[in-house]
């Protein structure tokens, strides 16, 4: 039972670093379409606000 367990142990630990790492990339990848949206919605948000002003002096 005790080689079992030693083998479990040395079974997971990659696999605990692996999901460490995917799980890292998933939260690089998140913040980066986060800040894409924000930036996406900047830009309508800029382009909405031209139209109504160059539509009010025009």
């Amino acid at each position: 039972m005790l080689e079992l367990q030693e083998l479990l142990k040395e079974v997971n630990a990659p696999l605990v670093e692996l999901v460490k790492q995917y799980n890292e990339k998933i939260s690089k990848i998140n913040a980066s379409k986060v800040l894409i949206k924000k930036i996406i919605l900047e830009e309508v948000t800029n382009e909405y606000i031209d139209f109504f002003l160059l539509d009010d002096k025009g």
